[in-house]
């Protein structure tokens, strides 16, 4: 009996390891293919996010996510209702400026503000949509956290596209007909 359990557990482990080093080669091989690996959180990991970003139950959290230079400070900014010039305003710049995740508060406190810790996640860019930004929402969707998806700067855009096409406005002599 004793030999025939340990045939058991020794088949059992090599077909567990067979498993593993499948998983793994074909992890590899989505690697080579440019496939990010999907990485779900333990609970545990959720918890320690959830302390690192001071969230609290009751309120709503969101997250600004986008490439550098998209605009994200200026939409927090803007969102907070708070000059880009204030000390309080999340600092912008027209190089990358903020290195790391912050928490900036809501400057009316009777409006409660509070990626997978997140109630919403909205997704900023500017002149391109990238390989990040569909990361981001590919991952979004798998754990059903809404998203929005903002396009930013469109009045430099606006401004780009007149300028290229040679559009004057000293010759703004087009006449409506009714």
């Amino acid at each position: 009996m004793a030999a025939q359990a340990a045939a058991e557990k020794a088949a059992r482990e090599a077909a567990e390891y067979a498993h593993a080093a499948r998983e793994v080669q074909e992890a590899e091989e989505c690697l080579q293919r440019g496939i990010q690996p999907v990485i779900i959180p333990m609970l545990d990991e959720i918890a320690t996010v959830k302390t690192r970003v001071q969230y609290e139950q009751g309120h709503f959290h969101f997250a600004i996510a986008g490439v550098a230079g998209s605009g994200k400070s200026s939409l927090i900014n803007a969102t907070r209702g708070v000059e880009n010039r204030n000390q309080d305003a999340a600092e912008t710049g027209v190089v990358e400026t903020t290195v790391t995740t912050g928490r900036y508060p809501d400057p009316n406190p009777d409006l409660p503000f509070g990626l997978f810790v997140f109630d919403c996640v909205i997704v900023l860019f500017d002149n391109r949509f990238t390989e990040t930004d569909i990361a981001i929402l590919t991952n979004c969707r798998r754990f059903q956290i809404p998203t929005y998806i903002i396009s930013s700067k469109a009045d430099v855009h606006i401004r780009n596209i007149i300028y290229k096409d040679g559009y004057d406005n000293d010759r703004d002599d087009v006449t409506v007909h009714e």
